[in-house]
């Protein structure tokens, strides 16, 4: 192997490690999908139990992430793996692996337009960007489409038949896990079209039908209907009920990628509006990708994170550009990658809720999204252990940020909320008597019932225990 290529495999290796890292030391919530239209429902496919969020329960959303996930559970299952947080875990990793895989699929793009530099670079940038770093292990729709669309530009960007109905079939399936991702299939066509590749775009457009016959079907078997869960998705969006979750300025994901980023940000815009001219068609995508999700009133940052990798090949590509004018480009290509990566990483050590406007206007919005409500989802993974546990109460927190029955992975009495009969259906209660902070209307924890006993503590929460048996919980199948 050529130091050039030992160079690039080490700086892959290197951002890899704080994504298997943080699968397994970061059980907090970011944001409740990374659970509920995940997690949740591949646990409820694998195991037959969990909560159901309203897009499930309105089949608003394509089973192919949840399925692919519970399948793996189920072989885990198979192979002895019984225990929620270290099943949780292994679905993270798996998650993570994707993340390593779109670093990987960035450096070759970058490799292939820009050379070693911009590879370096690339690698650099996508390795240690907050929301990278932040994200990347979570399972959202968002990170798992990441590597899709890469691979479906990489593709597309090589000549012929075979490779043009891959690239169509992964954007397609692309879609299936995010339905935003269709953005990306009328450019790759567009480019083949402009380079009069006329077999090539056929066999683009035949790919994308093999993976909408595929999603469909799936949709048909699980749904009842062909195309069901991305009509009644649409129907729901056109009918603005997304804006029930609040709506943002158009510019919110600008100030908000500035919050997040931190002055790496105009380093990054440079490199892109150079790299635009060597990759037009991965540049459209991105600029395509946020306009439209900027003309959506209900607007999160993680939107964007599909098109993340690729930004950040395109920068890598013009950044290089630039340095290959000078006069040790190399010696420059490294400092800059030195620079930005502490930059990016000090970015993401320090970052907080509000830095990625959520939990704005409240004093969560100062505190860290690292390990955010931790204790509480490794104490209901405890009490699953328990051969005792008859139900659980978790206190001070709204459902949705629970972790369902993904960490509890117990098919008995699960409540919440603040109402006093549920201490009959649980016999164990996971609370915090000294909450970290709250965003408005979220439940204080009501007084703790008599007869409970400390048996477990993790990061600021606690475990109590009873003796006796329980009641059923009226929530226990509460939608969120």
């Amino acid at each position: 192997m050529s130091a050039a290529r030992q160079l690039l495999a080490a700086v892959l290796v290197l951002g890899a490690l704080p994504q298997l890292w943080l699968a397994v030391s970061d059980q907090g919530m970011f944001w409740p999908d990374e659970i509920y239209q995940s997690l949740e429902q591949a646990h409820r496919f694998a195991f037959g139990f969990g909560v159901v969020p309203w897009e499930f329960a309105e089949g608003a959303r394509s089973w192919l992430l949840p399925g692919v996930l519970g399948l793996y559970w189920k072989l885990l299952a198979l192979l002895g793996m019984h225990d929620g947080l270290t099943l949780v875990i292994a679905a993270k990793l798996l998650v993570a692996a994707a993340s390593v895989a779109a670093t990987a699929l960035a450096m070759l793009l970058a490799h292939r337009h820009g050379g070693l530099l911009a590879a370096l670079l690339a690698g650099t940038i996508v390795a240690l960007h907050p929301a990278v770093l932040l994200l990347g292990h979570r399972a959202l729709s968002e990170v798992v489409s990441a590597p899709l669309l890469l691979g479906a530009v990489l593709l597309a960007g090589r000549t012929g038949a075979r490779a043009a109905a891959a690239a169509g079939l992964v954007a397609g399936l692309a879609v299936f896990v995010r339905y935003q991702n269709g953005l990306a299939l009328p450019v790759l066509l567009a480019m083949l079209l402009h380079a009069q590749r006329f077999e090539d775009a056929k066999f683009l457009v035949l790919g994308a039908c093999a993976a909408a016959v595929l999603g469909g079907a799936l949709d048909w078997l699980t749904w009842g209907a062909p195309f069901a869960a991305f009509l009644n998705y649409l129907t729901f969006n056109c009918a603005h009920s997304a804006d029930r979750f609040g709506s943002e300025a158009p510019w919110f994901y600008f100030s908000t990628a500035l919050s997040v980023t931190g002055p790496a940000l105009w380093a990054l815009l440079l490199g892109f509006a150079v790299g635009a001219r060597r990759l037009p068609a991965a540049a459209a995508i991105v600029v395509l990708y946020v306009l439209a999700h900027s003309l959506i009133p209900h607007k999160e940052f993680r939107f964007l994170y599909p098109v993340l990798p690729l930004t950040f090949a395109v920068a890598a590509t013009g950044l290089a550009a630039l340095l290959e004018r000078a006069r040790r480009p190399a010696l420059l290509a490294g400092g800059l990658a030195l620079l930005l990566g502490a930059s990016l990483s000090s970015a993401a050590a320090s970052t907080t809720f509000g830095a990625w406007g959520v939990h704005t206007e409240t004093d969560v919005s100062e505190l860290s999204p690292w390990h955010a409500n931790e204790g509480a989802h490794r104490l209901l993974g405890f009490a699953g252990t328990r051969p005792d546990t008859c139900g659980v109460w978790v206190q001070g927190i709204r459902a949705a940020w629970t972790g369902g029955f993904t960490y509890l992975h117990r098919n008995v009495s699960y409540a919440w909320g603040d109402d006093p009969q549920n201490a009959d259906a649980a016999n164990y209660i996971v609370r915090s008597d000294a909450p970290l902070g709250r965003p408005i209307g979220w439940p204080r924890p009501s007084a703790l019932p008599a007869g409970y006993v400390p048996v477990a503590r993790s990061r600021g929460w606690l475990l109590y225990r009873r003796e006796g048996g329980c009641e059923a919980a009226a929530n226990a199948r509460a939608l969120y």
